[in-house]
């Protein structure tokens, strides 16, 4: 209950928006509103003991160094670019999972977010750039590149295209919605990747 007042009070207060554009966006943001809980999470994880950097790393939200950081923390990448932290910090967790050694050590989550992604690609092989393929991939957290690989996996092996939208949705800044979301914005709701699968097993 203290981590859900905390967040409630960080959103009131506009501050911490996943989407730090520098500016405080009124109304229900999608950006506020994620800003909000992952602070709160944030704070509670600290509660619980471990580092302000090591809850920044747990929520993806550790600052990015380099030349790319700084890239990326420029007024025009911040319009751009508005979720940067997540994406780029997914990714290189995303890489390190990828190792021998890290995929012996969790098997189970390592083969399962790969079966996920190959059951969710063959569903949408269908359809160029499917959006839901991104969110999954998102979803799934440092396992998002076996997400999208099993996904580009499963496209292929039903017949579709395996490098449209999948392959899109295993790098941090992803065209994978673009079509999509300009001409067929409420296809993930009007007809989710579950109800094809669905229709592809048992028809109409």
């Amino acid at each position: 209950m203290q981590t859900l007042r905390n967040a409630k009070d960080i959103y009131k207060n506009g501050g911490s928006m996943a989407m730090d554009t520098g500016t405080t966006i009124p109304g229900p943001m999608p950006g506020r509103i994620m800003g909000a809980l992952d602070e709160a999470t944030r704070n509670a994880m600290q509660r619980a003991g471990i580092t302000a950097e090591e809850a920044e790393k747990a929520v993806f939200q550790a600052p990015l160094t380099g030349t790319l950081g700084k890239a990326l923390d420029s007024p025009i990448a911040r319009y751009l670019i508005p979720f940067r932290r997540t994406p780029f910090n997914q990714f290189t967790e995303g890489l390190e999972t990828l190792k021998p050694a890290n995929l012996a050590a969790h098997p189970a989550l390592s083969l399962g977010s790969f079966g996920a992604g190959a059951a969710h690609g063959a569903a949408t092989s269908d359809t160029d750039y499917p959006v839901s393929i991104g969110v999954g991939a998102a979803g799934a957290a440092k396992y998002g590149l076996l997400y999208s690989g099993g996904a580009m996996a499963g496209r292929y092996l039903a017949g579709g295209n395996e490098n449209s939208g999948a392959a899109g949705a295993a790098v941090p800044v992803s065209e994978y919605g673009i079509k999509s979301g300009l001409f067929d914005p409420t296809a993930p709701f009007t007809e989710p990747a579950g109800f094809k699968a669905w229709k592809r097993m048992f028809g109409e």
